[in-house]
């Protein structure tokens, strides 16, 4: 049986995708995915992506985290979405259908102490679905100010060049539609965020360790995305992110056990909650669940950081997030994340 459905997502398209029930072995297959461009006047989006891995890369969300920790900081990561998504489109016209087209993220950062009062970093984030992507070039600088043994406060901002388009030639109009691209086309625009990011390594607790609470507000400034024929076919608008984590060694009376639990908000276009639970066991593995108030997302974590020598400091990690409400044409999402510190210069 066919089944319709219309589902608009967080990145400005009209998707209408159609299903067939496959008997057999009951998985849903997508055997059409055509988009419609109803481009609007009024249509805002969240810029920066969720991740599952949000406490790994906090420099994405809050620019005062850079340099944090006198610490040169390297990361990537990946997430892919919706694996099977195809459009069979071409099809009607004679053409191989499109696929491949789900949500493909990568980014990859980098960030150093310049002094012991401050740092800068500079993220690069390539993300895209079906024929939309957007490219972000950031550039952070954070001031750094000690409270008192172990602990201190920074300040930081950052310049985003974003740019945001869609390849209109893949696209196929069932009828002719003067607001369609019909060729790759892009527009950037700079955007502007700051933030405040506390720590706090909680020397005189014998339980709890490196205390973090991070406040930020990106896009403080609303820009508008248009094709070449000036039609609006995005705006952005601010993101307010508030993050927090801490780790309680020797969990549940077990020496060899470490609890790090963290929450992050996001406050945007829709409110969404992250909550997530890691234990980690000898210092080498780690292991936990997340679970996200949009569409009901659990998901799994797994890490490793027990490397040795030259690789003491490169840590891992693997996640598989579970979509309940979209559970019939959502795979699952995936996650891989490499994070490598090392010795500043200074």
């Amino acid at each position: 049986m066919a089944i319709i459905l219309n589902y608009i997502n967080t990145k400005n398209i009209n998707f209408k995708i159609s299903f067939m029930y496959n008997k057999r072995n009951s998985i849903p297959r997508v055997i059409s995915f055509a988009i419609l461009l109803g481009f609007s006047q009024n249509v805002f989006t969240q810029e920066i992506p969720f991740f599952t891995h949000y406490a790994f890369n906090k420099m994405l969300y809050n620019p005062a985290v850079v340099g944090a920790g006198n610490q040169i900081n390297f990361a990537t990561l990946s997430q892919y979405q919706y694996l099977n998504f195809r459009d069979q489109t071409p099809a009607f016209f004679g053409l191989t259908p499109n696929k491949n087209l789900g949500v493909k993220t990568n980014l990859i950062s980098i960030s150093a102490p310049l002094t012991q009062y401050g740092g800068i970093g500079v993220t690069y984030l390539n993300d895209r679905f079906g024929f939309e992507f957007r490219n972000h070039v950031k550039i952070d600088v954070a001031a750094r100010f000690p409270i008192r043994q172990g602990a201190s406060f920074a300040i930081g901002t950052e310049l985003n060049f974003l740019e945001k388009g869609i390849d209109g030639s893949k696209l196929f109009p069932l009828s002719p539609d003067p607001s369609v691209p019909t060729e790759k086309e892009s527009q950037s625009h700079p955007s502007f965020g700051a933030g405040i990011y506390y720590t706090d390594s909680m020397i005189k607790s014998p339980r709890f360790k490196d205390l973090w609470v991070s406040v930020s507000s990106l896009n403080l400034n609303s820009n508008t995305y248009t094709t070449n024929n000036d039609r609006v076919f995005s705006k952005t608008e601010r993101e307010i992110h508030a993050m927090a984590g801490v780790s309680i060694i020797n969990f549940l009376g077990s020496p060899s056990l470490k609890f790090h639990p963290s929450i992050k908000g996001t406050f945007a276009g829709y409110n969404a909650l992250d909550l997530t639970a890691i234990t980690e066991f000898n210092n080498k593995f780690t292991a936990g669940l997340a679970y996200r108030t949009t569409h009901d997302a659990w998901s799994i974590l797994l890490g490793f950081n027990g490397f040795k020598n030259k690789f003491k400091n490169l840590r891992i990690g693997y996640s598989y997030a579970f979509n309940y409400q979209f559970h019939i044409i959502d795979s699952g999402t995936h996650e891989l994340r490499l994070n490598f510190n090392m010795n500043s210069f200074y």
